[in-house]
């Protein structure tokens, strides 16, 4: 609280002359470069405030000091502030004047990068009657992150009413009484400030440097280009090294907005720069009010003070430093400004309310000086809920979007709990993309004391098909900010070739990428058994920072791996909040299973407990999950004394019946009039028997009957099936797998189609019993296997 005042930063101790540069601090820092991409960032340095210069010249500029807007008559390039570098000569007293653009990088990014700087040139600029030189140099890196090559723009004037600039590849270090420029130069007869743009673009594969100058209205003046067929993208060219003034020849040289990949600034000096903060569910409101002081001489007084109900008088409340306040309607000072000095004012725990920041002195000066701002009472504080969705309802499916609930020991899989799973399909970054992921609950803004977690149970199969790709699924778990938007992600990355094993490694960022991925590496584990494998993500506050734990344990609850996300940025209360979602953010798999996905919740470990749906067929009953299994995708109701019969023979009518619900109920015109003599439209199953007829899976007798009574034998249904397959190819054994059909017998393909798919297995003594009625419990059989093919 209360006020804080800023400015001069101290100079960069020298070191040594630019001879030694290749040991000196320029290149220290490429040093410690790590083997990681690094890309050019986005920074601007308008000397606004004390961030602008940096002693160490990384995240600013070093070696230079700071003027006012309108010191000696020169108003600043933007803002309310310039730099100005001083003589800096190649001898003992030479000193850094440079930035490293916030870090050097190694990468040369997609699309290139830029810089640029606003430099006054002065014609009438004082040198003794000498001609005097600054050069201003952007210089290159290779791909380790160490120095590549120099793009120096020159600029000369002796102070006889102009300037005159060029453009080379090396400096000369020569600063005063240097020899004139020659050769593709641009004159400069008029006094302002320009700007110098270094453009590093790819073309055809080689660096090209576009270094251009600008007048204030931004109109290109002169380009010069630059390139060397050994500077090549990506082998001998990496990323942004600095922005070097290597020699400066005048007493004072003006710059200002130093930038890397971003816009420069226009605006003109603003002499407050203030913004306030609505309560939140952690914090009271507040307001924070940077003053610049365009005033030279004296102290001003500022008060802050509650507008009550803007009726004045006793009405109002005024505020001291501290945040205490004075009578009702006594005005006190909250803090006094001096001249010249920039100051911040600040001041929180404000209740809601309507308040104004003001000068003392003439109307003028107030309103020059005045900030009204409006404190909002906190909206809604939400923690993360407790939930879990283990699929095993309907509503526990809709809150986890497009998955698919499948029934325990669907291919083969348990659920890891209960009696159902999901599975996620193939979801690739394109225009047909489905969200799969929940909102545990809903989003919230607070983050709860004690932290919070989620968990989400996969199965990961080391044989899974991938079409002979490495693919990729993403498991984010994200956090909001205490606004209750996105703040940042904690992705588990698993990969896999079904060639035996699975990859998981972890990070904050999701690339996208799902079919073909390249190999993740690092800080990974990897998983040779197939099983259900349950990823943790806890939410934890250490010393005031979000920490993330991102934990796989085994089916046994062994934890095999855990990976720490923290970042210095996530401040909890301030930045961080509650819980956003759990998202599978992209899935290079056909069938992902997932179960059990849940946030602050116990883990279910519950086995399935079947549900009994028929009095004849109890749990444990043979045929019970056949017969359960054909219940509930609606195939097979049942009789209204609630029993199944399971024993009962299986007339063609119920084939028909039960047939046609398996295949979807699968809408078709029927015809006019029937196709058979013993059944008439609207006769028990007669749909389902005429679709039958035109699919020719059962087309009928030769007297034109269907006989819908008939019983059904065990080499009819292999008949049926095998045709409801779609007749496909069938691998024949040499001799007949049955002591009861010989090859070549009626129906003899498709009974060793059904052995083969294992469909049917026949009877212990080897016989399959062609002729044998089919009964409703080996109907029930027969499909519920027939649908894993």
């Amino acid at each position: 609280m209360g006020n804080t005042h800023s400015w001069r930063a101290s100079r960069a101790v020298a070191g040594t002359l630019l001879a030694a540069l290749g040991a000196s601090v320029l290149t220290a820092t490429a040093a410690g470069a790590t083997s990681d991409d690094t890309y050019p960032g986005s920074e601007v340095y308008g000397f606004e405030s004390a961030a602008s210069i940096d002693a160490e010249g990384t995240d600013g500029l070093t070696g230079v000091s700071v003027a006012k807007t309108g010191a000696d008559g020169l108003d600043a390039a933007s803002g309310c502030y310039y730099a100005v570098a001083s003589q800096n000569l190649d001898d003992a007293g030479y000193e850094y004047q440079m930035t490293r653009f916030g870090g050097y990088s190694n990468t040369f990014p997609e699309g290139g990068w830029f810089t640029s700087a606003d430099f006054y040139l002065d014609t009438e600029v004082e040198t003794g009657g000498t001609l005097n030189q600054f050069d201003w140099s952007v210089a290159s890196n290779n791909t380790a992150g160490d120095h590549r090559r120099d793009f120096i723009l020159h600029a000369q004037s002796a102070g006889e009413g102009s300037w005159t600039l060029g453009a080379s590849n090396n400096a000369g270090f020569a600063a005063v009484d240097v020899a004139p420029l020659s050769g593709d130069t641009l004159t400069i007869d008029e006094s302002g400030w320009y700007t110098v743009s270094h453009t590093f673009s790819d073309v055809d594969g080689v660096l090209s440097v576009d270094i251009s100058v600008a007048d204030a209205e931004g109109t290109v003046l002169k380009t010069w280009t630059k390139s060397n067929v050994k500077d090549v993208i990506g082998d001998t060219v990496g990323g942004n090294r600095y922005g070097w003034i290597v020699t400066n020849g005048f007493d004072a040289l003006p710059v200002d907005n130093v930038l890397i990949n971003a816009e420069r600034p226009t605006g003109g000096c603003e002499p407050v720069v203030a913004e306030s903060f609505d309560a939140t569910c952690s914090a009271d409101g507040g307001f924070a009010y940077t003053v610049t002081p365009l005033w030279t001489e004296g102290d001003r007084t500022f008060q802050v003070k509650n507008l009550g109900d803007g009726t004045g008088g006793t009405a109002e409340t005024f505020y001291y430093e501290d945040g205490t306040t004075g009578a009702p309607g006594e005005i006190v000072p909250f803090a006094t400004v001096a001249a010249g000095e920039t100051a911040t004012l600040e001041l929180d725990n404000l209740e809601p309310g309507d308040y104004r920041v003001v000068s003392d002195g003439s109307t003028k000066i107030k309103k020059q000086y005045k900030f009204d701002f409006t404190v909002a009472a906190a909206e809604a504080c939400t923690v993360p809920g407790s939930d879990v969705y283990g699929f095993e309802t309907e509503a526990s499916v809709e809150s986890f979007g497009n998955v698919t609930p499948v029934k325990t020991g669907t291919a083969g899989i348990p659920a890891a709990a209960g009696c159902y799973y999901a599975v996620a399909g193939q979801n690739v970054d394109g225009d047909d993309y489905a969200y799969q992921f929940t909102r545990f609950g809903g989003y919230s803004n607070t983050f709860p004391e004690g932290g919070w977690f989620t968990s989400a149970d996969f199965y990961l199969d080391t044989e899974v098909e991938t079409g002979g790709t490495l693919n990729q699924f993403d498991w984010s778990v994200a956090s909001n900010n205490t606004a209750g938007d996105h703040r940042r992600d904690f992705i588990l990355h698993a990969q896999s070739a079904g060639e035996g094993s699975w990859t998981l490694g972890a990070s904050n960022n999701a690339g996208f990428a799902a079919v073909d991925v390249a190999p993740l590496s690092g800080d990974t584990l990897t998983i040779d058994e197939s099983g259900w494998y349950t990823v943790s993500h806890t939410f934890s506050d250490v010393d005031g920072v979000l920490s993330v734990d991102i934990s796989v344990a085994d089916a046994e609850g062994t934890v095999l791996k855990t990976w720490t996300k923290s970042n210095a940025k996530d401040v909890i209360g301030d930045t961080v909040g509650g819980n956003r979602y759990g998202w599978i953010v992209t899935n290079g798999f056909d069938a992902l299973p997932v179960d059990n996905v849940l946030i602050n919740a116990e883990r279910p470990t519950d086995t399935c407990v079947p549900t009994v749906y028929f009095s004849d067929v109890p749990e444990g009953a043979k045929g019970f999950a056949a017969i359960t299994w054909l219940h509930e995708q609606g195939i097979a109701a049942g009789y209204s004394d609630g029993t199944f019969r399971p024993t009962a023979s299986v007339t063609r009518r119920s084939v028909a019946k039960m047939l046609y619900r398996f295949a979807g109920r699968p809408d078709f015109e029927l015809p006019t009039e029937s196709p058979f003599t013993d059944i008439e439209p609207g006769d028990n199953g007669y749909r389902a028997m005429v679709w039958l007829n035109e699919q020719e899976i059962a087309t009928g007798y030769g007297d034109g009957s269907f006989r819908p009574k008939v019983t059904v034998s065990r080499r009819s249904m292999a008949k049926l099936l095998y045709r409801f397959a779609g007749r496909p190819a069938v691998e024949m054994p040499d001799t007949t797998p049955f002591t009861d059909v010989a090859a070549g017998d009626n129906g003899y393909r498709a009974m060793v189609f059904m052995v083969n798919e294992g469909i049917a297995s026949g009877y212990t003594d080897g016989s399959f019993r062609p002729r044998q009625d089919m009964i409703r419990r080996q109907m029930a059989g027969f499909l519920y296997r027939f649908s894993s093919l």
